[in-house]
């Protein structure tokens, strides 16, 4: 929560752009574009993320696979 915080004050037009969420027999995929203006330039970041969900419906993990170098706008 921190660093979505910290990312949304450095980047505040940060946007997420849907580009296709899956069903697993486990949760889902979820594949994003995120972009948005950073201190030393444009950030466009192709994400993606394997969500498991428990039986009782909630999110039991996350993993996110990004390539940070995308990121390094928001250094400053």
């Amino acid at each position: 929560m921190q660093t979505i915080g910290w990312m949304h004050r450095t980047m505040p037009d940060v946007a997420w752009e849907d580009v296709a969420i899956r069903r697993t027999p486990e949760g889902f995929v979820w594949q994003v574009v995120l972009s948005g203006s950073a201190p030393s330039g444009s950030v466009v970041a192709q994400l993606c993320m394997v969500v498991g969900v428990s039986t009782e419906g909630l999110i039991s993990r996350i993993e996110e696979y990004m390539d940070p170098a995308s990121f390094a706008p928001l250094a400053g």
